[in-house]
């Protein structure tokens, strides 16, 4: 019996009942650790399901001739608070309009929590003891 040791690395389909079978028959008595990623390539999932709900208030604004005002469209890359109130109460042709709107923006900032929230408690856990030495061996990886 090998303590300590790691088998090897190899990909497979993102199935828990495929990994578990072959976990089972591969490593019968073993301990098994995983890491799980937010997505294949970190975050960048959730990050464009903001920017896709962002977009689409762009073209709902658009398609409705509202422009954004220059200074609040121009300020950063990022949505600015003055830019959410702005939006917020951007008046439209109809109530309901105003209701497509002010749901995308919910569903952006709820994205937006969750998002953080996340980053603030891998933050918290990177920075306790056991996990120092693999936060650095894995913030140290290229790519």
């Amino acid at each position: 019996m090998i303590e300590d040791a790691y088998y090897k690395t190899f990909s497979m389909n993102p199935k828990a009942k495929e990994l578990s079978l072959y976990l089972k028959k591969n490593f019968s008595n073993g301990n098994y650790f995983s890491a799980y990623e937010a997505g294949f390539c970190g975050y960048g999932v959730q990050v464009k399901d903001i920017y896709r709900n962002k977009s689409r208030i762009k073209s709902f604004l658009y398609r409705h001739g509202i422009e954004v005002p220059f200074e609040l469209a121009t300020a950063s890359k990022y949505w600015s608070s003055n830019l959410t109130t702005w939006l917020r109460e951007v008046k439209l042709s109809t109530d309901f309009g105003h209701t497509i709107i002010l749901g995308i923006l919910d569903t952006v900032t709820l994205l937006r929590v969750r998002l953080l929230y996340v980053q603030k408690e891998l933050r918290r856990i990177s920075n306790q003891e056991e996990y120092v030495q693999q936060v650095k061996w894995l913030t140290g990886i290229p790519a």
